[in-house]
Order: structure tokens, then C-alpha cells, then sequence
């Protein structure tokens, strides 16, 4: 649907403004016209003329002055401006030369009027013309002086009436000519800017109601009263769209709500932000997120703008994924309840099974063949490898049941002891481990002790034919956590298994070639997430495997070094 209320600036069309011009041409020549008459008449005071005679010579020259006049009007109409220019100022220059070398020579008052050339030269050709001007109007008193002493020009002391009544017309018609010809730029460049203006204000008129129509969302302004002026999507359950309060684009238990954001615009003169239930153009009301501005004009409010824009969906869809979420919550927790009851439940029944199978291997294993053995050896070490997979599970969901970490962790105790609980495995591999200053961090120590574990662990398991060497570092991120790694250099991974090793129950070898869960790296990344921290690896084939890991920072305090 159209917009109700549509912004129209008022434009000049293009023949509108020659016409104007041509009118106010017109205008301005018939009232120079006449002050050039005026100015005639002055003259003749000035020199002491008969005015009887003076008013004869006027109208006799009035013809002329009507022609003069036209032909500048002619050449301005026609926009050769520069023409009327030079004509103004080569008639001056010869009224004031011609007086001069009739009367009175470089005596004559007439020489001022070269002065008066320059000014009018630099109003309308600029400075560079004044220069040349100059340089001809002394190149010309030169020569009248040169006249004069070779007697070429004869100096008149009385000059004649008549003729310094024609030359003060000439001078009164080229003033008059410059103040015409003044006027006349001066009016066209104001009708110019006046269509600059009018275009832009097209331009801006087109661009604004192009963004109203093709937005979605409700664009309304309203005066100071809060009545709506303009709106760009008029709601059909209103038999009216403008000059209502807004009140009526909202349900009405909204009303009192939006009074009172928009007293607080009035008041402080900011913008302000809300959410509010409009009317519905069908079944459904659609929510919005309302902003309301002021619209000032010299430090005065005199209205106000309403953005609302629809978000109904995207509440829709936050609620289906809080649903979600929730559910998923709920899932995690079922799973990891059943997970922890399960692996704590199947530990007494495994333990004599397994206690059972060792007795049969230990009391029978002389009377069975080596086939019977060999059976009963599988069976206790599967027996095994499941007890310590349900260990691995328990663990895995033990992380979870424990209250949120809020204790001040020293973690170089907490590898010192990680260190003492390795030093089997270290001493077996022949291991180098180099550890700097840790800090202390915000957290759980035993689940953190368990994380350095088994990063460390799985540094001395995936060693390559070299003794393994093991560096563990520490580096402050930001003003809440640190960065910690822990470098290796064994036999490293394809990066593309850097995520899937993360998995509970993912390996990437066989049992025979590592032993192992598949749960370490699991608890590690629950671990870093129950820390709000996170984890990653950096690897590849045969150049080791570094581990990085986030933990919170609290009053980072370095320690001894190991």
C-alpha cells in the first residue's frame, strides 16, 4: 500500500526559471533606463549646464541610450555575458580617454576615471584583467602626455557644455551598464543555486520514499503530541492512518508503556529503545522492537521518529531454541546420570567376574591346554580393559555432578604432584619434561590435576624413537585468562583428526599399538568447558603435537620453577 502522506519539496522546473530570468532582465533594464536619466541630469549640475538645454540634449539622446540598453539585454539574454562585458569597460575607456585628450589632457578630472575602470574590470573579468587594464591605462597617459608635449593635443580650459554633457551621459550610461550587468549575474547565480537546491531536494524526496517503501519495517513520524504525521505501511485494521495518536498502531494493554517512552524522549531529548505487541494486519499481533527518536530543528524538538521493526520470527525462533537447548540439557543430564549410575553399578559385578577368571587362570592353569589358556587370558584381560573403561566413563561423569570451580588453583603444584603421580612412566620413557612459572587460576584443583594428566600422559604414550621431550608454558591472553600449552614431540596426527580426538570413545590406533580408552582427551575438553576455557591441538605426521587450553585467571601469582 502507498504511503498516506507523501513529501513534495517544491521544485523550480527548468522553464519556469528562464522565464523569471527573462522578467527580472526586463525589470532591472527599464529602471536603469531611467536612472540613467537621472544620472544625466545630475551630471549636468555637476558641470554647471544650462538644464533647459541639457534636457534637449537628454531626449535627443534617448534613442541611443534605448539601444545601448537592448543591445546588453539582447547579449545577456543570450548568455554571452562576456561580450557585454568588454563593451562596458571599452566604452568607458574611450569616454575617459576621448574627455581627457579634449580637454583638459592628464589634467583633466576624466584621468580619475581610470581608477574607477580598474575596480569595475576587477568585478567583472577578475584580477588578471585589472592587470592588463592598468598596463593599458598607462600605456595610455603616456601617450597623451607625449601629445602634449609635442603639441599634438591642444589643452581646452573652458571645455564646451554640450560635450561634457554627452560625456557625462556616457559615463552615467556605462555605471548604469555595470550595475545592470552586476545585477543580472548576481540574480542568474541565485536562480543556479535555487535549482541546485531543488534538485537535491527531488533527489533526497525520491531516495527517502524509495527506502520507505521498500523497507519492512514501520516508519512513522509524529509531532510533539504524539500524533502520527507520516507513515510508510499503514495498518488496514485502522479505518485512519495519520493525524491518530500512536497509541493506535499498539494493543492497548501497550498504551501506557509507550506514553511513557515517549515522555522520556520529550524529557531527555534521546533516543530510546524498547519492545512492545502492535496490532495485527491478521490473527497473530507481531512484537516489535520499537525506537523512538526526537526530530530537532535549531535545538528545539519538533517531533519525533518511530522505527518498529517486526522481530516476531526471530522470537519464535529464539523460543524454539531455548526449547532446544533446554532439552538438550535435560538429555545431558539423564545421559550423564545414567552413565555415572551404570559404570558405579557394573563395578561390583565385573570386579568378580574378574576376580573369578584370575582364580580359574591361577588354580586350573596346569590342567588346561594351552588353548584353554590362551581363552582365559582373553577373558582376563577384556575383563580388565572393561573395568578400567567404566573407571574412564565415571570419571567422564563425575566432571559434571561437581559444584561450579570458585577455588584459587596454584597450577605449579598442582604439576609438581601430576609429576610425582608420572614418575614411573617418565622414568621408563626416559622423558625431559621443562615446565616455566605457571600462574594461579580460578578453578577446580583435582580437575585441573587430572587435565595436566592426561596431556602428559599422552605425551610420554604417542612418543616417536627419540626419548620424549615435553615443554609446558604459560602466557597471559587478556585480563581474564591464561593460555596454556603443553608441546611434545612425538609422533604427531593428520590434522584432520584434530577435532575427532576430542570425541569420547574416538581413537585413532588400535589397542594393541596404544592401550588406551578413548575417554583422556574427552575429560580434558569437559574439563576446559566446565572452566569456560577451550582446547585445541596443533599437529602434524612425525613433528609432535602441541596442546593448547584456556583457563580463567584470578590474582595470577607466579611461582617457584621446576
Amino acid at each position: 500500500m502507498k504511503s498516506l502522506l507523501q513529501f513534495k519539496p517544491f521544485v523550480i522546473p527548468t522553464n519556469s526559471h528562464l522565464h523569471k530570468q527573462r522578467q527580472i532582465q526586463l525589470i532591472i533594464c527599464f529602471s536603469l533606463f531611467v536612472a540613467s536619466l537621472l544620472l544625466t541630469i545630475l551630471f549636468s549640475f555637476v558641470t554647471q549646464a544650462n538644464i533647459g538645454r541639457m534636457s534637449q540634449s537628454t531626449i535627443r539622446l534617448m534613442p541611443i541610450t534605448a539601444i545601448f540598453y537592448l543591445v546588453l539585454l539582447f547579449l545577456i539574454h543570450h548568455g554571452w555575458s562576456n561580450i557585454v562585458s568588454y563593451l562596458i569597460i571599452v566604452q568607458l575607456f574611450i569616454a575617459f580617454t576621448f574627455t581627457a585628450a579634449t580637454t583638459s589632457g592628464i589634467h583633466d578630472p576624466a584621468i580619475m576615471g581610470y581608477f574607477l575602470l580598474l575596480a569595475i574590470v576587477a568585478l567583472l573579468l577578475g584580477s588578471r584583467a585589472m592587470i592588463v587594464t592598468g598596463v593599458i591605462n598607462v600605456f595610455t597617459l603616456l601617450c597623451l602626455f607625449y601629445g602634449e608635449v609635442q603639441g599634438w593635443i591642444i589643452i581646452n580650459e573652458t571645455p564646451n557644455d554640450t560635450f561634457v554633457k554627452l560625456i557625462s551621459i556616457t559615463i552615467a550610461l556605462g555605471l548604469t551598464a555595470v550595475i545592470l550587468r552586476l545585477a543580472i549575474n548576481t540574480i542568474s547565480d541565485a536562480l543556479k543555486d535555487s535549482q541546485m537546491v531543488s534538485n537535491s531536494l527531488q533527489a533526497s524526496e525520491e531516495k527517502w520514499s524509495s527506502l520507505m517503501k521498500h523497507t519492512h519495517s514501520l516508519v512513522l513520524t509524529l509531532d510533539t503530541k504524539a500524533n502520527v504525521l507520516f507513515v510508510n505501511h499503514p495498518i488496514q485494521q485502522l479505518k485512519k492512518a495519520i493525524n491518530i495518536p500512536i497509541y493506535h498502531y499498539f494493543q492497548e494493554k501497550q498504551h501506557d508503556k509507550i506514553k511513557k517512552m515517549l515522555e522520556a524522549v520529550q524529557q531527555t531529548g534521546e533516543a530510546i529503545i524498547f519492545e512492545a505487541t502492535g496490532r495485527a494486519n491478521e490473527t497473530t499481533p507481531p512484537n516489535y522492537e520499537v525506537q523512538i527518536g526526537p526530530i530537532q530543528r535549531d535545538g528545539e524538538m519538533i517531533g519525533m521518529i518511530v522505527i518498529a521493526r517486526d522481530i516476531t520470527e526471530r522470537r519464535i525462533v529464539e523460543q524454539a531454541v531455548a526449547k532446544y537447548a533446554e532439552d538438550l540439557a535435560r538429555s545431558n543430564h539423564d545421559l550423564e546420570e545414567f552413565a555415572y549410575i551404570a559404570s558405579h553399578d557394573l563395578q561390583e559385578p565385573l570386579r568378580m567376574i574378574s576376580s573369578y577368571l584370575m582364580l580359574l587362570q591361577k588354580k586350573y592353569s596346569t590342567e588346561l591346554d594351552d588353548e584353554a589358556n590362551e581363552f582365559i587370558e582373553i577373558a582376563v584381560n577384556g575383563a580388565k580393559r572393561l573395568r578400567q573403561l567404566i573407571r574412564s566413563l565415571l570419571a567422564y561423569s563425575r566432571i559434571s555432578q561437581t559444584e561450579v570451580p570458585t577455588s584459587i588453583v596454584d597450577c605449579s603444584l598442582v604439576l609438581k604432584n601430576t609429576l610425582r603421580y608420572l614418575q614411573l612412566a617418565i622414568e621408563d620413557t626416559n622423558a625431559t619434561i621443562i615446565a616455566d612459572d605457571l600462574p594461579s587460576i580460578l578453578g577446580d584443583g583435582e580437575q585441573v590435576g587430572t587435565l595436566f594428566q592426561n596431556l602428559i600422559s599422552n605425551a610420554l604414550k604417542f612418543h616417536s624413537s627419540h626419548p620424549p621431550q615435553i615443554k609446558i608454558k604459560a602466557i597471559r591472553k587478556d585480563n581474564n585468562m591464561w593460555q596454556f600449552s603443553i608441546a611434545d614431540n612425538g609422533i604427531g596426527m593428520k590434522p584432520k583428526n584434530t577435532k575427532r580426538i576430542f570425541t569420547i570413545f574416538q581413537r585413532l590406533h588400535t589397542t594393541n599399538e596404544y592401550p588406551g580408552t578413548g575417554v583422556g582427551l574427552a575429560i580434558c575438553k569437559k574439563i576446559v568447558n566446565r572452566h569456560n576455557g577451550r582446547i585445541w591441538v596443533k599437529t602434524k605426521p612425525g613433528n609432535g603435537t602441541t596442546f593448547f587450553f584456556t583457563l580463567p585467571s584470578e590474582n595470577p601469582i607466579l611461582v617457584h620453577k621446576h
